[in-house]
């Protein structure tokens, strides 16, 4: 052993012999740590330095003596200077003639680099508290490009467990159409060295998708090593939703300014078609002298054609009086029953001559309403000019009661609605039906009108089809009188 004592003094670190009686031999590096007499730090003299809270190192070196085990522990000891330093203590177990005597180890300061630990651990607590407070998801990723590290928010958002949200678990909560072109812009981020950014829907943790934004930069070394990624997580499905709001209205504008120059073509086309045939008669009128036959055609022909331009300016302006809410309404008690009949005989003939049969299923017994019978019989009118243009042969008026609403319904032959249009039937200069209504004369503004008309007194209308082809059912509901 004199030959170990004799390398153990020139050693740089802390050296030491024990046995059951406590240390038998310190180094002289040992002597110089603790500034006191080697005779006093000999036996259990060397405890004396140690830090109040070392209990944990001596149950840790009871526990090993009793196992005759490797010994390893930390301690704090008291320098010569009157600082505590970390020690790292290892003794390996001696023997002398087969029987356990004790260890020889040494024991090194670890005091700096324990500070650097402890100073990287404080830093990393730091940085969790300051990530798990910020109002938005904190990412960091190794150079392998695993997540290491995932603040308390994308737990709350995803409802991931802590091992789910690590490594790549953050694709498993990425939405399917989404996950290859995020898989692939995080992949080129990674070998291009690069940040990147992307949007993408995330899974919540209520199992619906809310749109994010995933932004990330690179993490460097400072000697230049790639470290991988950190970045944040924002989410933009508010903004995407006003997006996708905003773009349907300016689809609908753009829908709306369409049909509007459509509907200015078809009016200059309408109000032109009557002026030729007036003009004609004009032209005729100046060259008969006497012809009384002739006189009275041509006078026909000007009354038909001008009764047909006040018909589409009466059109025009209720849509503006609709419009504006300024149509009036001259409400008085009426029966239901009687208006429909009425309506139903005045167009009956007119349908005939065109080779359409009008029928009508009313009621026995009055069906009062507070109503301007004047609008109300032009709303049923436009149905059943509607109808009489669309219909093969046949269409019949209904008129029924639900006890708090009468209900007129009028359904023809023809071939039905496409239901793309049944949603937008009723506005003004909308395409579909109302093209074929406007190649047999009008504006096809007649179910606007309707519409304007029963809503202004409390009411609503509706379409339906069974099939295209199948024929056509309007209705209009009226609130019945108290």
């Amino acid at each position: 052993m004199q030959r170990f004592y004799q390398l153990a003094d020139s050693a740089p670190v802390l050296m030491w012999q024990n046995d059951a009686t406590g240390m038998v031999f310190l180094n002289e590096e040992y002597v110089r740590f603790c500034g006191c007499a080697r005779d006093a730090l000999l036996g259990m003299g060397w405890t004396g330095l140690l830090h109040p809270d070392s209990g944990d190192y001596l149950r840790a070196y009871e526990q090993a003596w009793a196992s005759q085990s490797r010994f390893d522990a930390e301690v704090r000891m008291r320098r010569h200077d009157g600082q505590y330093r970390w020690l790292h203590s290892v003794g390996l177990p001696h023997f002398q003639d087969g029987a356990f005597a004790g260890y020889i180890g040494c024991s090194f300061d670890i005091t700096d680099t324990r500070s650097a630990a402890d100073r990287l651990r404080r830093q990393q607590e730091w940085f969790t508290d300051v990530a798990n407070t910020i109002p938005t998801i904190i990412w960091v990723s190794d150079a392998a490009g695993a997540t290491t590290f995932v603040s308390r928010q994308w737990y709350q958002a995803t409802g991931q467990s802590d091992d789910q949200g690590l490594g790549w678990g953050w694709l498993d909560a990425t939405h399917p159409d989404d996950r290859h072109r995020a898989q692939e812009a995080f992949r080129r981020a990674q070998e291009d060295r690069a940040g990147f950014r992307f949007e993408c829907r995330l899974r919540a943790a209520d199992g619906s998708y809310r749109w994010v934004i995933d932004a990330g930069e690179p993490r460097f070394t400072p000697d230049g090593e790639f470290r991988g990624h950190a970045g944040t997580i924002f989410d933009i499905t508010d903004r995407k939703l006003a997006e996708g709001l905003r773009e349907v209205a300016l689809r609908e504008l753009r829908a709306a300014a369409l049909r509007k120059d459509e509907f200015i073509a078809a009016l200059a086309h309408e109000l032109r078609n009557p002026l030729s045939p007036i003009a004609t008669g004009g032209e005729i009128l100046k060259r008969t002298s006497g012809d009384t036959q002739q006189v009275l055609k041509v006078g026909e022909v000007i009354g038909r054609q001008v009764a047909h331009m006040r018909r589409l300016l009466d059109e025009l302006l209720d849509v503006a009086r609709i419009t504006r809410e300024k149509m009036d309404l001259q409400r008085v008690r009426i029966d239901l029953v009687q208006l429909v009949q009425q309506v139903v005989a005045d167009h009956r003939l007119a349908a005939a001559q065109g080779g359409i049969r009008f029928d009508a299923d009313l009621p026995g017994q009055p069906l009062l309403v507070d109503a301007d019978a004047v609008r109300i019989a032009q709303g049923l009118s436009n149905y059943m000019h509607n109808a009489a243009k669309f219909a093969r042969s046949h269409a019949v008026v209904r008129l029924r009661s639900d006890g708090a609403m009468a209900i007129v319904e009028v359904e023809d032959d023809g071939p039905g609605l496409p239901p793309d249009l049944l949603a937008k039937l009723f506005q003004p200069f909308e395409q579909g039906r109302q093209d074929l209504a406007r190649s047999m004369g009008g504006l096809g503004l007649g179910l606007a009108i309707t519409k304007g008309i029963v809503e202004l007194h409390g009411g609503r209308v509706g379409a339906s089809s069974r099939a295209e082809g199948a024929g056509a059912q309007f209705f209009f509901e009226l609130p019945l009188a108290t």
